[in-house]
C-alpha cells in the first residue's frame, strides 16, 4: 500500500488491491508532491481508477523535464 507519511511517500504500490507495482521514479515524483496535489492524486486514482496513469499524467511528465533538465525542484502547478 502506498502512504503518504511525515517523511514522503513510502510502499511500492499503488494500493488498489490490483498488484500495481510503482518504479522508483513514480514514487520518487509522489514523494515531491505538495499535501494538495498528493490529494488531488488520490481523488483522480480513485474517480479514474484503471483508466488512470501516473506515468501519463501531465505531472509526471513536467516532472521528468524538469529532472532531466537538472532543474531540481518539480514545475509550479499553477
Amino acid at each position: 500500500m502506498l502512504t503518504r507519511g511525515q517523511t514522503g511517500v513510502t510502499g511500492v504500490t499503488g494500493g488498489r488491491g490490483d498488484g500495481e507495482v510503482l518504479s522508483p521514479e513514480l514514487v520518487a515524483y509522489l514523494g515531491s508532491l505538495t499535501p494538495k496535489e498528493y490529494k488531488a492524486y488520490q481523488i483522480a486514482k480513485s474517480h479514474l481508477g484503471m483508466s488512470f496513469d501516473l506515468a501519463k499524467s501531465n505531472g509526471y511528465r513536467g516532472y521528468q523535464a524538469t529532472v532531466a533538465g537538472g532543474g531540481g525542484t518539480k514545475p509550479s502547478s499553477g
